[in-house]
């Protein structure tokens, strides 16, 4: 009988220090999240992902937008911009993207969204590769499929129009 007290005793130490070990970093650490500006496929791929779970959560992911910011890239002035404009309005949401398009561009125009297209169109904004793609399902997911169709892979190759002013 000893020895399995002995053992009890040891599995409730153990389980102790676990519990211990979890209380000691709490609920709230979580892994920080690295985003690789330069890889723009999987970038669009996170802006829309963090756009659609708006559904679910009324907040951007601010470590992609800072990440964004940070990058100082111009080719994410456009589809910051798209996602600005199905998400504007008063808030947080609005307030991130704000920030983040005053950074791509090196002026703040506020919430002024017709000064942000102007610009666009004015600096004829480089687009990240994938930007047709990442339109398409934008605005598929957002208006009607059927732009899935008319953003096809390639199509900003041989565009007749500014993809940035296609709204």
């Amino acid at each position: 009988m000893p020895r399995n007290y002995r053992y009890i005793l040891a599995a409730l130490f153990a389980l102790a220090a676990v519990v211990l070990s979890i209380a000691a970093t709490g609920p709230t650490a979580q892994a920080q999240v690295v985003y690789d500006t330069d890889d723009y496929e999987t970038m669009l791929d996170n802006l829309l992902r963090a756009t659609f779970e708006l559904r679910n959560s009324p907040e951007l992911d601010p470590a992609l937008f800072s990440a964004i910011r940070e990058s100082g890239d111009e080719r994410y002035i456009a589809p910051v911009l798209d996602i600005g404009f199905f998400t504007r309005g008063p808030g947080p949401i609005n307030r991130i993207v704000t920030e983040t398009l005053a950074e791509l561009v090196g002026e703040d125009l506020g919430d002024d969204w017709d000064a942000y297209f102007e610009y666009a169109g004015r600096n004829d904004v480089p687009l990240p590769p994938g930007y047709a793609e990442f339109k398409g399902v934008l605005y598929g997911e957002i208006l009607d499929t059927r732009f899935e169709d008319f953003f096809l892979p390639g199509v900003q190759d041989d565009a007749q129009v500014n993809l940035v002013e296609a709204i």
